[in-house]
């Protein structure tokens, strides 16, 4: 495990360096300028945007943890939190961010079981959010046209959005049917007996079952509470919103007014993360640059436009990559991942 994970950072770092350095090429000089010039008040803004969606993402965190222990601590979620930008930015796809979530829950006290049902129910939270975030990115792009020259991005984005709303209604489907969960295992397990991929049918049948059964219980957990259910998808819907905001004040601190507005640049920020899902790279590094500059390059011309992709790049990624790295590096992050 350890291994994968630092051929992981190793390929990481190569194709960051490779991305920096095709970005860097063509106009150091100037780029580093745009740079250096940055109001560091608007910087430090931006940074305090990024610990605010933390701080909102650990907060949700906590609630539904709470569910299941009333001994746990803000303190501890916020701490995962951090933690697992970490496990996220060295992992394809971000996939390491929630089997480390349920393994530092179930030595915070919870049953595997619970600590499972937590994360999916987050992730549940986490999938309406996006889709309806696409939802809004989409209904804006179809009335403002902001994009006319990047067709096959908005197809890939419009993809996303589709297998985004697909997995949502499977996870409720398979939430709420147990005649559907039945059905569905059966024919995936008889089709790995008949490649002999699994050679004791029953107790594989047995095994996933009981995955299933906690998912299910996790989910019909979630919505029993019906207004708490909405308070934390309006959270976690606003957690995004500001998220995607943060390029719109870099840019004031650069001194560029007025060349996008705040909600382009939330939906433009939306088609980038949604682009960056598509590749299976750690941190989606170079699909996410290149959706980047494809969409923000419509409103900004010139050095500005690289020069605030590396900003936005390293406040949104590097920072919690490296900040989760630290906090980890501690004694009681050491004593939880030997």
């Amino acid at each position: 495990m350890k291994n994968k994970k630092y051929l992981n950072i190793f390929i990481l770092l190569i194709v960051s360096i490779v991305v920096i350095y095709i970005i860097l090429k063509d106009n150091f000089v100037e780029i580093i300028d745009q740079i250096i010039s940055v109001n560091p008040y608007w910087l430090v803004f931006s940074l305090i945007l990024l610990i605010i969606y933390w701080v909102i993402k650990s907060m949700i965190l906590y609630i539904v943890t709470k569910k299941f222990d009333d001994n746990y601590k803000y303190k501890k979620s916020l701490r995962l939190q951090i933690l697992t930008q970490f496990f996220n930015a060295v992992t394809p796809f971000a996939a390491g961010g929630q089997p480390f979530q349920i393994y530092v829950l179930k030595q915070d006290g919870l049953t595997y079981h619970k600590s499972a049902n937590v994360i999916i129910e987050q992730s549940i939270i986490y999938q309406i959010s996006l889709v309806l975030f696409g939802i809004f990115a989409l209904t804006y792009n179809y009335f403002y046209h902001l994009y006319p020259k990047v067709e096959i991005l908005q197809g890939l984005v419009t993809l996303g959005f589709v297998i985004n709303t697909f997995v949502i209604v499977v996870l409720f489907l398979l939430s709420y049917s147990r005649k559907i969960d039945h059905f569905l295992l059966k024919i995936g397990v008889n089709i790995l007996c008949a490649f002999y991929l699994v050679k004791n049918k029953e107790q594989t049948m047995e095994k996933w079952q009981n995955h299933i059964d906690t998912f299910n219980e996790g989910a019909k957990e979630l919505t029993k509470n019906k207004k708490e259910f909405l308070f934390l998808v309006i959270l976690s819907t606003i957690s995004l919103f500001i998220l995607y905001s943060i390029p719109y004040f870099i840019l004031c601190g650069m001194g560029e007014y007025g060349k996008i507005g705040l909600l382009a640049t939330v939906v433009s920020s939306a088609y980038v993360m949604l682009i960056g899902n598509f590749v299976p790279i750690p941190g989606g590094t170079g699909g996410i640059e290149y959706g980047f500059v494809n969409f923000y390059g419509v409103f900004i011309k010139g050095a500005v436009l690289p020069a605030l992709l590396l900003i936005w790049r390293f406040i949104t990624y590097y920072f919690g990559l490296f900040f989760g790295a630290v906090v980890l590096s501690f004694k009681g992050g050491r004593k939880k991942c030997e």
